[in-house]
């Protein structure tokens, strides 16, 4: 889906599958540059959003691949989001999402430094 402008993940709490391999499948794609098109991308609280595949999908946000990306949502529960939040305070940091406007990101817990450096990037 190379033209896809817009993506919006629902909330999605379901203990049958836990497994993050859709989100990692998503970081995949969008630092392989398939998704270059993408102006929106919007993803709610879901169990399959380890702290881990976070910080994936975050670092591939933060590629450049996704350089024409304007709006951003996230919204993570796992306390284990400080590697994320690096990531993309790099990526913002680095100009890799320069025609970002829109920009939310709701987390539960996240350490003062990785929070710090976002602030400082933004």
């Amino acid at each position: 889906l190379p033209s896809l402008q817009g993506l919006v993940i629902p909330y999605g709490r379901s203990t049958e599958n836990l497994n993050a391999g859709g989100v990692v499948a998503l970081a995949n794609a969008l630092s392989s540059g398939h998704l270059a098109e993408l102006r929106g991308l919007e993803i709610d609280e879901r169990e399959d959003m380890t702290g881990e595949a976070f910080a994936g999908l975050c670092r591939s946000l933060a590629t450049g691949k996704v350089s024409l990306l304007q709006t951003l949502d996230l919204a993570l529960f796992y306390d284990d989001t400080g590697e994320g939040v690096g990531a993309l305070a790099e990526g913002i940091w680095g100009r890799k999402l320069s025609l970002l406007v829109s920009f939310r990101l709701a987390l539960c817990n996240v350490n003062g430094l990785a929070v710090s450096g976002l602030r400082l990037a933004l």
